[in-house]
């Protein structure tokens, strides 16, 4: 998982023709767009999130500013797109401030199985890592409903400090 900078620009409406293709190419010299969905632009760094940023104000098209979560390999579940988005670059995404992730590290198989039919109602997908571990992903209100759920099935789960989490992990 990766910290990821999203800038939500309002839309280009009634200017000249060329105005959206010239607004690119000054954005291109002030930032690397990695990705985007429709206004919401995607960039790696906070260094050139704020670059974007002050450019965005200047030009009065600054909306709004997200902290993302770039997931890996997802498997998302059916309220996935109330928490995040399918980029154009085919990549997932989760707005950070709205969940929370876990991983199980202890348990045996039967207790992790039977909780993880009680998790599933309440993931909002499940992320493999590069190391192949498995991430789970809730809306931040279930920390303590995870917590019940892992205490009634004998397993324990931890989770993830996201305000920690970097540009680099």
């Amino acid at each position: 998982m990766l910290l990821r900078f999203g800038l939500e620009m309002s839309i280009v409406k009634d200017k000249l023709p060329g105005y959206t293709a010239t607004l690119i190419k000054e954005i291109a010299d002030v930032a690397t767009i990695i990705d985007r969905d429709e206004q919401l632009l995607i960039v790696a760094t906070a260094k050139e999130a704020l670059e974007l940023q002050d450019f965005l104000i200047a030009k009065n098209l600054f909306e709004d500013f997200f902290l993302l979560i770039e997931l890996h390999n997802p498997e998302t579940k059916e309220t996935f797109y109330d928490y995040g988005i399918h980029s154009l670059q085919e990549k997932d995404y989760l707005f950070l401030e709205m969940v929370s992730v876990f991983t199980i590290d202890k348990g045996k198989k039967e207790q992790i199985e039977m909780s993880l039919y009680q998790f599933e109602e309440h993931l909002l997908c499940i992320d493999t890592g590069y190391e192949s571990k498995k991430y789970y992903y809730v809306d931040r209100n279930f920390i303590d409903l995870v917590n019940k759920i892992a205490q009634a099935y004998d397993i324990e789960v931890s989770f993830f400090d996201l305000d920690k989490l970097s540009e680099k992990d």
